[in-house]
């Protein structure tokens, strides 16, 4: 027996479930299948960035995840001795180009009970646990995949794969492709530990004179984080048990009682295959990219591969066209070289590799360095993964200033403030300021010269501007004093990409 579904997924961990979502916000079905019975319970990754904040606030669920975790838009980190401050981080310069500025603490777990919900709830997607892919075969039409669900064997047949199977992708082996780059020395301990309710510690906690990176992080009611290294005359299965445990909690919080809840090692990866789709097979997540836990790219990385890609399944499913998917492997290949990694290999080798008397000269060269606005901004953009820019192609072209950049969603009225996005997320949107043409487009954001203030100066432009904001929210098309002949173009391009 064969079944049949436009986008077959491998794998419902974030990655695989987001992408999911993104298909079914455009009409598209798709099945997931998981050779696990269920949702993993552990809590894995636990930082969610502004961007990805954005991309939850496209899908409608930007309320249920904030409601589950704690936001913070001011980050405070306390020295585990003292409790005194000593990192201070407001991400409120960033109010003028994203609606949610700041850090979301919640735990994996949990975002994917959350995702799955959404999923269930469209009534677009199928999720099969304890289903397995066992191969496929695919042809110019599209893809087979055999199946191995409790004892019975069936194939799905549809029109694209996308392996979001993690690490260890069968998808992406199944492809000849492996995973090239560095394994870095040092060994990440992470724990999850309960602590009693009574507490009162101020929260995140860094042990400054520690040998290693020594982190204490509450993030969710009785959940504490702490993440470490190894050290160099202990076993992996030493640092993970109980004993090992209680030395860091001493020394973050100190002689306080405690409950282990969860605690693993692993080491540092910086790993991409060398393609991201082989025809209509494609990959996303761990799948095809791994990175350095610093800096909470890992996850978050990998929902924003499901993000750029599920927009263009769906283009490529209406118009029967696949082109536009050369432009998903160019462009998220770019972003981890240029700014994923990079900007983990800095948090690893900070967080990781520095003794602690340097750890302390980097917290004072911080503290210099945000105290300059515009090297602020482009950190904390980095931090929340705001800065991500992609290259020019046939969906990212004309003025290099903007395009392949994520639009900033600035207020664009004053009373009331309405952000430019605002009811618009996920389309195709001509923005026009201060121009005297009126694209024969359907959403056209026509933004006034007496009400540009904020939208020139978070843009920085001159007017009259024209823009196409594609529908993942990145600047396609852009022009500075445009021609009648541009508008003609600029409502072409939206078209194309509608």
């Amino acid at each position: 027996m064969t079944h049949y579904s436009p986008v077959i997924i491998v794998g419902a961990g974030p990655v695989g479930l987001s992408l999911a979502i993104g298909l079914s916000r455009r009409g598209v079905p798709s099945t997931i299948i998981e050779k696990a019975e269920g949702l993993e319970p552990y809590s894995r990754a636990i930082l969610v960035p502004a961007r990805t904040l954005d991309i939850f606030e496209e899908w409608g669920i930007l309320g249920t995840m904030i409601d589950a975790g704690i936001y913070v838009p001011q980050l405070r980190v306390y020295d585990a001795r003292s409790s005194k401050l000593v990192i201070a981080i407001d991400f409120s310069d960033l109010k003028a180009v994203t609606q949610t500025p700041g850090f979301l603490f919640l735990p994996q777990d949990r975002i994917e009970r959350l995702l799955l919900e959404a999923v269930r709830s469209s009534q677009l997607s199928s999720v099969r646990f304890g289903a397995a892919a066992t191969g496929f075969q695919q042809t110019s039409e599209g893809v087979t995949v055999s199946v191995q669900d409790h004892g019975q064997s069936y194939e799905i047949s549809g029109r694209f794969l996308v392996g979001c199977d993690g690490a260890h992708s069968v998808t992406r082996r199944s492809l000849g492709l492996s995973l090239l780059g560095k394994t870095l020395k040092a060994r990440v301990l992470i724990a999850d530990v309960a602590l009693s309710t009574d507490l009162e510690l101020p929260t995140p906690r860094l042990a400054l004179t520690a040998s290693g990176p020594l982190v204490l992080l509450k993030f969710d009611e009785n959940r504490w984080r702490i993440v470490g290294v190894v050290e160099r005359d202990e076993t992996e299965e030493e640092a993970r048990s109980e004993a090992g445990v209680a030395s860091r909690v001493r020394a973050l919080a100190g002689d306080v009682p405690f409950r282990l809840l969860w605690s693993s090692t692993f080491q540092i990866h910086n790993r991409m295959a060398q393609k991201m789709r082989v025809a209509n097979v494609l990959l996303a997540g761990d799948a095809v990219h791994l990175s350095s836990p610093a800096g909470g790219m890992g996850m978050n990385s990998g929902i924003e591969d499901a993000h750029n890609l599920a927009w263009k399944l769906a283009l490529a499913l209406s118009r029967n066209d696949a082109n536009v998917l050369d432009s998903y492997e160019t462009e998220r290949m770019y972003a981890m070289k240029h700014a994923v990694e990079p900007t983990s290999d800095v948090a690893s080798n900070t967080l990781y590799f520095a003794p602690w008397p340097l750890r302390l000269f980097f917290i004072s060269l911080f503290y210099v360095i945000m105290r300059i606005k515009p090297a602020r901004s482009r950190i904390l953009a980095m931090m929340n993964m705001l800065s991500t820019k992609y290259p020019p192609s046939d969906i990212a072209r004309g003025d290099a200033r903007w395009v392949g950049r994520i639009a900033p969603n600035c207020a664009i009225t004053n009373k009331p403030q309405v952000r430019l996005l605002e009811g618009r997320w996920g389309k195709a949107v001509i923005v026009c300021y201060d121009v005297a043409a009126k694209p024969a487009y359907s959403d056209v954001v026509y933004v006034s010269a007496e009400n540009g203030q904020v939208f020139r100066r978070t843009w920085k432009v001159r007017r009259p501007f024209c823009a196409v904001i594609r529908p993942d929210g990145f600047i396609g098309w852009a022009r500075e004093r445009p021609s009648a002949g541009h508008i003609s173009d600029a409502v072409k391009f939206a078209s194309e990409i509608s």
